[in-house]
């Protein structure tokens, strides 16, 4: 039995946005291989738990739906502009048969990859290009995830009552 270990230098420095840019670059160079949220995860130097809770507030989709989409992207793409069969395509997104590929597909762009194929469908408006993420953010991190108590002065609320019976 042979047990590889891994170590990942990220400097403590690194934000949120460094890390997800870092996990979306990570993400498009492994579109063809087998790749799972945790080793995504891993390689953000978070846990999966966290680093799932993250991955979601930044990018509005889940790992796996950030995933999923982008290869549905890249396969409906291909369809086009390649005569690949469509069990060659599904084989290359990580699909183990041409029956799981269509319901997927089905699924994302409401039409069979065939259909897609002879039709010579450009459905551009549903298709997840890579998100561009600048790696510094849009705020640092004191500012985007972490909450804070905030004095107020007193005030009065005036509100109505109701009571019902049934």
């Amino acid at each position: 039995m042979y047990i590889q270990t891994f170590t990942i230098e990220i400097p403590y420095s690194m934000n949120y946005f460094e890390r997800t840019f870092s996990a979306l670059q990570f993400i498009e160079s492994a579109l063809r291989d087998e790749i799972s949220g945790d080793e995504v995860a891993f390689n953000s130097a978070f846990s999966s738990f966290h680093f799932h809770r993250i991955f979601l507030a930044i990018t509005g989709k889940t790992i796996k739906e950030y995933i999923t989409a982008r290869r549905m992207t890249e396969a409906a793409r291909e369809l086009i502009e390649s005569d690949k069969p469509i069990i060659d395509i599904a084989y290359d997104y990580q699909y183990q048969t041409q029956e799981s590929f269509t319901k997927a597909f089905r699924k994302y762009f409401e039409t069979s990859p065939g259909r897609y194929r002879r039709n010579n469908i450009h459905l551009d408006g549903l298709y997840m290009n890579p998100l561009e993420l600048d790696p510094q953010g849009p705020c640092s991190d004191s500012t985007f995830f972490f909450a804070g108590f905030v004095d107020k002065p007193g005030f009065h609320v005036v509100g109505l009552t109701q009571h019902c019976t049934t």
